[in-house]
């Protein structure tokens, strides 16, 4: 009873399905079908339901008067000047008899099975329209209502796609359709084109009955009424989506006593909608002719027309751009500020003007749909206490709503709409459900409450693979009364760029950028990272420019994106290359320069207390904004160099950057020290260990303290010393803003992986800590109860190929150096030491076989900060142990899924390249031997080799190879167990399937794999050596490297069974 009490009281307009649900199922209305619908109504209430207020076209300066009818033609009163449902119900009846006589077909109750006719209407949004598609209806035929903005292509289309023999059109549109007449006769089928039946046809009663078209209204509220269509937004060819009879009545409220609403939204879209509930509902609905262009002027003679008959407007509902154009009228303001809601769909809605309108007193109230599942969701709500208008909410009648997470966007879900949905016209999931494709932001408080950010499908995807929403962005800047129009772009590209369309042929486009400027610096410090426009990533396309849209106002992207191809290509080459129209910038002294950095790295990154000498890589200076910070230099300044790509993560501080720069411009040299030199000074600069005394005893290691528990490795690795009851206490520290989170964290991997659902609360401590800050930022209570750990495992260390040696030093060189430090000054001096480590660190090395030893030149580490900082590490533990440690070094080689689970990071190359297989249907034949170790296999050796070396009092071995010792699987067996598993592919040689991923599915979001094109082309374009590692030191001291097997069927199995769960591979039916 409590929710029937929540949606008795509610207007139709904001009634969602889920709502007239619960309100059908106690009190059932018993319509059916649109036909019956019509029938009651015409019984039961004679007031007026549909109202068209039409210009004087001859002195369009006049008033506008309400649509009449005269007494003669249709038996109305005098001076009644609106449309009852008896009306609609003689209307259409004659418009049936007369579109018979033009040779369309109707239902006879002897057809059997389902519905052949279909016929099209390509027509304007007047009553003309009404009257013609509800008397095709009457036919028993099922419609298909087409946008005139469709292209000839379009309409054909819509036209095949439902066998549609006959196309009702329009004058306005002969030419289109004729066009798509030819279209489908060099298909070979035909296409009918009938004019739209006009008033004399319909205004002349009908004294006969139209034949029943179904033998009872169960057949045929279960048959197509009509066809809605996609807009083709992201396909750029629209789609038909069918309209059940009891979608749009059964389905429907019956909610008397409804206020006026005007709809400005067209009848062949969302006001056919607008129309079928308003008519379920006995309301009447103003319709904005088609006849004029939308203005306020235009809005405002609806509005005095309305009054004149005196029922005037309560409800305006609408796209957001219409109500944006009457709120900068002083008296449409004062229009909506009068309405009981003002309800908007279709597009996004700018945030400030919405603020700002809602400030003022208008009851905005967003409208979530769609042409499958009908009204969702809305933000109706107490209008007096809550200001959210924006927030949609999914309380009351929402069972059957469901809302995903997605996994690489924290606190954002796609709708799924459940198969027990009254209204599904289109289902995509196995289970009958419908993936919507729309995203949501979750309420930061309040549940239930959602924020659409735009569709899944609309998403751009950076080159690094990172997310870009471009929908409200778009709505953001269009905020601006300068532009009518913007669009991001950044598919596949290292960063943002964004076309701005003016408002005004008056002014210039750098006038255009000045003035819209403010807003998009506004948008940057709202968006994400990787969203962020540079002001040279901007282009401003000429006034009047036309690109594709639906007729909802949302932009076609594809389409849009690929008629500005040419700008778009032409907007990176500048910007790279430095070019630009605007005036270079005069910089006279060094300390102008340095400025000038600070304020680019400030307004690339938002940033707000930088420091000149502030590591950028450690403050989380991404890739994307890395290139914003180097372009817009190389494009403001006229240097006498051009700037390498990676600048800023070679001078990754505004100090360093502005003196490069500075000598870049004033042709000046600078002091260019080589990293190898750079690797000995960043040693020198840490490795100082004070020596102590003490010896290296055999102990129990019952205390542990544990980096990188977030990690696979670390995750197995806690796992597995939980698992051992000697461990009394283990520490995990974890970069968090307190050590709930950073428990929460830990939690959260460790589940992720499917180790454990709880951590041991007495016997693990989560603490958030900052390797790169004294005493890891602790209290010094908690520091000392780490002082009292005898065994420090340390496996934190960011993988990143594109930072530089100097980027490591402060987080990881530092931090490894802290925890040294910690492990000679320990209670239980020296407590052990174990540095995960990579092969990177010496795979440059010139032997065959890299021995288990410390590295002895620079020059063994891969050119490459990550690699060069881990050797760095390496040399440290090194002066560690000379200082009286007990340090030892793990080289862990290339991991992959558990033994148990197959559980493998889906964001890693080997995975990604299995994954390719979904598009391309086929995996290269590569060359080589896999020697991949199970990440439970390393996390066990780890701890047996711990073992090991405790057993001995300490070991002299310091540098264990944690890797396969089997590197004889070829890969081509590898590809027989995919095969085997059920992976229908082709094996084709690598350039060939890398042609392949090259053609396959463009959005990364399908399709990942597409991300590491680049490092793929570089690997399999070339020859490359094959590196080895002696592990013959870790296999004496593990028992599980001595029995890993090579990487078999069983275990490939495993990895492909936990892709195919996830649905990252796709299964076998697909």
């Amino acid at each position: 009873m409590a929710a029937l009490d929540a949606v008795k009281d509610v207007s139709y307009l904001v009634c969602t399905l889920g709502r007239a649900a619960i309100l059908n199922r106690n009190e059932p209305h018993g319509i059916d079908t649109i036909n019956q619908m019509i029938e009651e109504g015409a019984k039961t209430f004679d007031g007026p339901v549909i109202a068209m207020p039409e210009p004087d076209t001859q002195h369009p300066e006049n008033e506008w008067d309400v649509t009449f009818l005269s007494k003669t033609l249709l038996q109305l009163p005098p001076l009644i000047p609106l449309i009852a449902f008896q009306q609609i119900l003689d209307g259409s009846t004659s418009v049936a008899f007369h579109l018979e006589s033009e040779g369309i077909r109707h239902r006879e109750i002897s057809q059997e099975g389902t519905q052949k006719e279909s016929v099209g209407m390509l027509c304007t949004s007047d009553l003309d329209f009404i009257m013609t598609w509800f008397g095709l209806i009457r036919m028993g035929v099922s419609v298909i209502l087409i946008a005139p903005q469709c292209s000839a292509a379009a309409v054909a289309q819509l036209c095949k796609s439902e066998n549609a023999t006959q196309l009702i059109v329009h004058p306005n549109y002969l030419d289109k359709a004729t066009e798509a007449q030819n279209m489908l006769r060099e298909t070979g089928r035909t296409l009918t084109l009938t004019c739209t039946p006009n008033r004399s046809v319909w205004t002349q009663k009908s004294s006969k009955t139209f034949p029943q078209t179904y033998s009872n209204v169960d057949e045929e509220r279960d048959s197509v009424a009509f066809f809605y269509h996609t807009s083709g937004t992201t396909t750029g060819m629209p789609k038909t989506i069918p309209q059940l009879h009891r979608s749009c009545t059964t389905a429907f409220p019956k909610i008397l006593g409804g206020t006026p609403t005007l709809t400005m939204t067209p009848l062949y879209h969302g006001g056919g909608a607008d129309l079928l509930r308003s008519l379920m509902s006995h309301s009447l609905l103003y319709i904005f002719p088609s006849s004029v262009p939308i203005t306020a002027d235009n809005m405002l003679r609806v509005f005095d027309a309305a009054r004149r008959q005196n029922k005037p407007v309560k409800n305006f509902s609408s796209v957001p751009y219409v109500i944006k154009m009457l709120s900068e009228d002083e008296r449409g303001l004062r229009e909506l500020i009068s309405m009981e809601l003002v309800g908007f769909g279709g597009a996004p809605f700018p945030k400030e003007i919405g603020d700002q309108l809602t400030r003022e007193g208008v009851k905005l109230v967003s409208r979530y749909g769609s042409a499958e599942c009908g009204f969702l969701l809305n933000s109706y709500r107490n209008f007096e206490e809550d200001e959210e208008w924006l927030w949609v909410r999914s309380d009351v009648g929402c069972e059957n709503l469901v809302f995903e997470d997605i996994k690489t966007q924290e606190g954002v879900a796609e709708l799924v709409v459940g198969n027990k949905w009254t209204v599904l016209g289109k289902t995509n999931r196995p289970d009958g459900s419908f993936a919507t494709g729309d995203l949501f932001k979750r309420h930061a408080t309040k549940p239930n409450t959602w924020l659409y950010i735009g569709r899944n499908d609309d998403m751009i995807v950076m080159e690094n693979g990172k997310k870009v929403e471009p929908t409200p962005m778009e709505t953001s800047i269009c905020a601006s009364k300068y532009i009518t129009d913007a669009i991001v772009f950044g598919e596949n590209r290292p960063y943002t760029g964004l076309l701005l369309f003016p408002s005004s042929p008056d002014m210039k486009k750098e006038e255009v950028l000045e003035k819209v400027w403010p807003t998009i610096v506004r948008t940057n410090e709202i968006s994400p990272s990787q969203s962020v426009i540079s002001r040279g990533m901007v282009v401003v396309m000429p006034h009047g420019t036309i690109f594709p849209k639906s007729a909802k106002g949302s932009i076609q992207r594809p389409a849009a994106y690929k008629q500005f191809e040419q700008v778009i290509e032409k907007a990176y080459v500048d910007y790279e290359q430095g070019h630009s129209s605007t005036e270079k910038k005069n910089i006279p002294t060094q300390t102008d320069m340095l400025e000038y950095i600070h304020h680019k790295v400030k307004e690339a990154t938002g940033l707000k207390d930088l420091k000149d000498d502030d590591d950028l890589f450690n403050l989380g200076v991404n890739s994307i904004q890395a290139a914003a910070i180097r372009n817009s230099i190389q494009t403001e300044i006229e240097l006498k160099q051009k700037l390498r790509n990676n600048v800023v993560y070679e001078y990754p501080s505004v100090e360093k950057l502005s003196t490069h720069v500075w000598c870049k411009l004033t042709g000046g040299r600078e002091e260019e020290r080589d990293d190898n030199v750079k690797m000995i000074d960043m040693l020198d600069r840490h490795g100082n260990f004070e020596k102590i005394s003490g010896e290296k005893l055999q102990r129990n290691h019952n205390r542990v303290l544990l980096t990188g528990a977030t990690g696979g490795l670390g995750a197995h690795l806690l796992t597995q010393l939980m698992r051992d009851e000697k461990n009394t206490i283990i520490y995990c520290l974890c970069r968090a803003s307190d050590d709930d989170e950073a428990r929460r964290r830990v939690e959260a991997s460790i589940m992720r992986r499917k180790l454990a659902r709880i951590l041991d609360a007495d016997r693990v401590v989560c603490l958030s800590a900052d390797l790169s800050a004294d005493r890891f930022g602790l209290c010094d209570e908690a520091y000392g109860e780490l002082k009292s750990c005898n065994l420090i495992i340390h496996a934190a260390w960011a993988v990143n190929f594109v930072g530089s040696l100097e980027s490591f030093e402060r987080q990881h060189v530092a931090g490894l150096q802290r925890l040294l430090h910690l492990s000679l000054t320990s209670t239980r001096s020296p407590s052990s030491f174990y540095f995960c480590s990579s092969g990177a660190s010496v795979m440059n090395n010139r032997d065959d076989v890299i021995a288990e030893e410390l590295p002895s030149t620079t020059s063994q580490a891969v050119p490459m900060g990550y690699a060069r900082s881990k050797w760095v590490g390496e040399k440290l533990c090194e002066r560690a142990n000379s200082a009286g440690g007990d340090v030892h070094i793990l080289r862990i080689g290339q991991l992959c899924g558990d033994t148990d689970n197959g559980v493998w990071n889906e964001t890693e190359g080997w995975p990604l390249l299995f994954a390719s297989s979904n598009h391309t249907r086929s995996l290269p034949s590569l060359e080589e031997e896999i020697c991949w170790l199970p990440v439970d296999t390393a996390a066990k050796a780890v701890l047996e080799i711990v073992d090991y070396d405790n057993a001995r009092g300490g070991s002299s071995d310091v540098v264990y190879h944690v890797m396969n010792p089997h590197d004889d699987t070829p890969f081509s067996s590898v590809l027989t167990f995919f095969r085997e598993n059920g992976g229908k592919i082709q094996i084709l040689p690598p350039l060939d399937w890398l042609e392949r991923v090259e053609e396959s599915e463009e959005d990364t979001v399908k399709n990942p794999s597409r991300k590491l094109l680049p490092l793929w082309r570089n690997i399999y374009s070339k020859e490359t050596k094959t590196v080895k590692f002696d592990t013959r030191k870790a296999r004496e001291a593990s028992e599980s490297l001595r029995q890993c097997p090579p990487i078999d069927e069983k275990i490939c199995n495993k990895f492909f069974s936990s892709w195919r769960s996830t649905g990252f591979l796709h299964s076998v039916s697909q």
